[in-house]
């Protein structure tokens, strides 16, 4: 048997051991244990019931280091562990080759679980020769690629034969998540008898990935929990704030409430409650709190801005050490330093951001940047002062709207159900800051202003006119917005409601909601309203001249003029025959009354309003021939046996019909966020991968029965050269049922990984994987309403829109 001494230094979570490199490998029904070091390598061999057993005592000094953190005392620990997390199922029953994200928000218990998913592998790796090596890393802990990191511990020939059960815990908490994420696919495909858990919160994971959401605990679960562990009976619902009672339904909340109850007030949010744990462990420190303070927040700023990687010369050496190591905030190897849990690190960068010791404009210089602080800005926004929060958000507003609206979704607590709302400081304070608020965003939204903020102000926040008062009670406000003239003020008091209704001005009214921040989830919100409403009718306005919007647009006005209601026909139109339709709809309309209020219902299921005349009249002046062409492939079966509109097409015309279609939607994605959604940069999801080719598969199915239409599978292999490359369409014609994109996207996962390690920039948004979806290229503007939807959901992933995209007309 091995002394303890061995054991304990065989297993810790970076398997390096005073710089001993130790590596692992397989004798019989032992484990092989190489430590190289750089004077000798030695070899020992243990049995697997022990290896399994210092395995499982690793996980249970991570899950007790877990509890200890919030101030819990060994007791409190003790205690705490009877309420043990259940793992899902579907994690107890994961199967080789299998690659499974755990997501949770902040403080869900995504580690705690994972530790108790490896001892479970652990048990079955002591008993079962064939079983995986279990394996655990945080996933800042690697500084190369993850097989590298493997392969540098495990040998060969043991992830040939057995493979490995690995958790790769915080993925979010790098800037390498899509790297990471291929990567950890990449070697379950190598080596096919592993599995791989990772830990992550909410929307960083692509869609392919098989993902469990892990659910909170229950209110009175909660609450009982910290009876016990607190040892007070009388505790109930009402002992807490709202937001704290939400809280606490995720296990890390409610340790730390057990730790400060009875010890003073408690906090009245989240971030508070973290504030008040954090200082609580200064207080544990072997010098002045004071003294550790700036030394955390100098640790957190250089472990944020480096992925983790802190080395203790860079913070002052040992000093460092003996100064911090009672507080249980910091971890320190051999030559590293490393807050033990990211919350507490971004809380220590966030106070640093506030003190202005890390510029902001170092943070939000580019996306890749903005990824490794994004969460820091969200906790800064909730411990922030007005000035404070108001300052980093006009800032993030002006530079990339999209950033802007992530920060609001994750860092502006929203108000909970029998929340009171706030009590209003005076008009002018008010009004102030809703100027200031709304005139950042117009500065950020540029072209995309006129249909998001209350004013068509376009990019020149100097025409924004607010007239606001509130209510003598102090919890509502009535408002309304103007067009600013020269020798006007910004802000004014809003005496005379009435007047303003009277001549034509809107005037809204609203409760403020609780907290101080409320103003940037208020602005956003009635911004997203307007965008949803106002967007569709702004994209032909803005449309390039000569691109597929501008095209598709016009084509489908030339078809409601027409009376066509089916592409199918697509033969030849005479130029001057559009000309005489659009001078006879005119005259047609100016008998009905004024032009500006008037759509013309011509008969073909379209409204034909005066800005559409306009625009197809300037279109039809640049145009030289005097027939004109559609711009799609006709279809090719006159009179087919069914009337299902894709049995117009033989299969070789509907290829060539989606391959234009896919490829002009490319197109029209394209020239949406190089205009309107260009100050949004790679913060759209889609926007990522482009210039790339669309990879596809058209399966076109025997039968004549609505479930025979035909699909199409897709996915997008971005362009190694951003520069020179366009965007393409390379479909295949299938005439299988068996779906292959998955296959086909496979084969890219290597490609995928080197492009988002050569352009970090696009990184930390992207959303990759394979589409599957009935085929519509039949619409009335198809290219326009794919990239449309593209756009869409790249909005609604930032929060700037909510509900489902309609159809474009």
């Amino acid at each position: 048997m091995p002394k303890e001494k061995d054991g304990a230094q065989l297993w810790v979570s970076d398997s390096q051991i005073g710089g001993h490199n130790v590596q692992i490998g397989f004798a019989g029904g032992d484990v092989n244990v190489t430590i190289n070091s750089a004077s000798e390598t030695s070899q020992h061999s243990y049995p697997r019931t022990y290896v399994a057993d210092q395995l499982i005592r690793e996980c249970s000094k991570r899950r007790d280091l877990l509890r200890r953190l919030p101030g819990l005392t060994d007791e409190q620990v003790a205690i705490s562990r009877t309420f043990d997390l259940v793992v899902p199922e579907p994690l107890t029953e994961m199967s080789a080759g299998t690659v499974v994200a755990l997501v949770g928000p902040m403080g869900a218990g995504k580690s705690d679980t994972a530790n108790l998913w490896l001892i479970d592998q652990c048990q079955r790796f002591s008993t079962n020769e064939k079983a995986p090596l279990p394996l655990w890393v945080a996933a800042r802990d690697i500084l190369g690629d993850l097989e590298s990191w493997i392969i540098d511990r495990v040998e060969k020939s043991v992830l040939t034969s057995a493979g490995v059960s690995l958790v790769v815990d915080g993925i979010d908490e790098t800037s390498k998540t899509s790297q990471l994420v291929d990567q950890c696919e990449m070697i379950c495909a190598r080596w096919p008898n592993s599995r791989i858990l990772m830990t992550g919160r909410p929307g960083i994971f692509p869609d392919q990935i098989n993902y469990i959401q892990l659910e909170s605990w229950t209110e009175d679960s909660a609450l009982e929990i910290i009876r016990k562990v607190t040892g007070v009976e009388r505790l109930y619902s009402g002992s807490f704030p709202p937001q704290i009672r939400d809280a606490i339904k995720r296990p890390l909340f409610a340790m730390l409430v057990a730790s400060i109850y009875g010890k003073g007030d408690v906090p009245k949010t989240s971030a508070g409650l973290i504030q008040e744990c954090a200082l609580k462990s200064l207080e544990r420190t072997n010098g002045s709190w004071r003294n550790a303070f700036p030394i955390l927040r100098r640790i957190a700023v250089a472990s944020v801005s480096n992925d983790g990687n802190v080395t203790l010369a860079a913070i002052g050496g040992e000093a460092v050490r003996h100064e911090l190591s009672d507080t249980r905030l910091v971890t320190f190897s051999a030559h590293k330093a490393s807050f033990t849990l990211s919350l507490f690190e971004q809380w220590f960068a966030a106070e640093a951001l506030l003190q202005q010791e890390v510029a902001l404009e170092n943070i939000i210089c580019d996306i890749s940047s903005f990824a490794k602080w994004r969460y820091v800005l969200a906790l800064a926004v909730q411990t922030g002062s007005l000035d404070q929060v108001d300052t980093i958000m006009c800032s993030l507003a002006q530079w990339n709207p999209g950033a802007a609206a992530w920060v609001i979704q994750k860092g502006i607590e929203k108000p909970f159900t029998g929340a009171a709302y706030g009590e209003l400081p005076g008009w002018r304070e008010v009004a102030s800051r809703l100027h200031r608020v709304t005139a950042s965003w117009c500065l950020g939204l540029g072209r995309l202003a006129s249909a998001a903020t209350p004013v068509d102000a376009g990019q020149n926040a100097e025409h924004l006119r607010l007239s606001l008062a509130v209510e003598e009670a102090g919890n509502r406000f009535i408002y309304a917005w103007q067009k600013r003239t020269a020798g006007t003020p910004p802000i004014s008091y809003l005496s005379n409601p009435k007047e303003l209704m009277e001549a034509g001005i809107g005037v809204g009214s609203s409760p403020a909601p609780p907290g101080d921040n409320w103003i940037w989830s208020w602005s956003l919100d009635h911004m997203r309203r307007r965008l949803e409403e106002n967007l569709p009718n702004l994209l032909p306005l803005e449309a390039p001249r000569g691109g597929i919007l501008e095209e598709e647009y016009v084509w489908a006005v030339i078809y409601g003029l027409l009376r066509r209601g089916s592409r199918l026909r697509s033969d030849p139109i005479d130029t001057e025959e559009i000309c005489d339709l659009i001078a006879e709809t005119r005259r047609a309309i100016s008998r009905h009354g004024p032009m500006d209020d008037y759509a013309f219902q011509n008969g073909g299921g379209r409204r034909v309003t005066r800005l559409d005349l306009i625009l197809v009249t300037e279109w039809l002046e640049r145009q030289q021939e005097s027939q004109l062409t559609p711009p799609w492939p006709p279809a090719d079966i006159p009179n087919p046996s069914f009337g299902w509109v894709w049995n117009f097409y033989t299969p070789d015309r509907l290829l060539e019909l989606t391959k234009a279609v896919y490829e002009g939607a490319l197109k029209a994605y394209t020239e949406l966020t190089q205009t309107l959604f260009a100050e949004f940069s790679f913060t759209l999801a889609h926007a990522t991968s482009l210039p790339a080719t669309l990879r596809g598969n058209l399966y076109v199915h025997d039968g004549n029965s609505w479930t025979d239409k035909p699909t199409l599978e897709y996915c997008l292999i971005p362009a190694a050269d951003t520069e020179l490359e366009e965007s393409q369409a390379d479909i295949t014609l299938e005439r299988s049922r068996e779906a292959r994109i998955a296959d086909e996207y496979d084969r890219y996962s290597a490609y995928l990984k080197r492009y988002y390690i050569d352009n970090p920039e696009r990184a930390p948004f992207s959303v990759y994987g394979y589409t599957h979806t009935v085929l519509r290229v039949w619409d009335s503007r198809p290219a326009t309403n794919i990239a449309f939807r593209w756009l869409w959901d790249d909005l609604k992933s930032l929060g700037w829109v909510s509900h489902l995209p309609r159809d474009l007309k």
